[in-house]
């Protein structure tokens, strides 16, 4: 999934949620659940909803992220001559290393 693709599911998610839940209560709960307990209900299952999706997405928002700090780190890396890739080792931002 591409990293447009991801910022629009994690803008969409919500309106989605909250419109299919709008239309399910209105055409198939009414007669069970009062208007009242239905607005109740909206926003504790538009935020449980979004969250179990919003941390995958933003999971692999940060995996993105990383490929690219670590692609760019060994781009600079190679543009200043320091030899050969073999077990270098380098300090990303976060003070975590990764080998080239």
């Amino acid at each position: 999934m591409t990293y447009r693709q991801i910022k629009m599911l994690i803008l969409l998610l919500p309106t989605i949620t909250i419109g299919l839940w709008e239309y399910v209560r209105h055409e198939f709960l009414l007669p069970y659940i009062s208007m009242e307990l239905g607005n109740l209900l909206a926003p504790v299952i538009v935020f449980v909803v979004t969250m179990i999706f919003l941390v995958k997405l933003f999971t692999m928002l940060e995996h993105i992220k990383e490929d690219l700090e670590k692609q760019n780190h060994k781009k600079l890396f190679l543009k200043k001559g320091k030899g050969s890739l073999g077990n270098c080792m380098m300090v990303l931002p976060n003070h975590s290393f990764y080998s080239l």
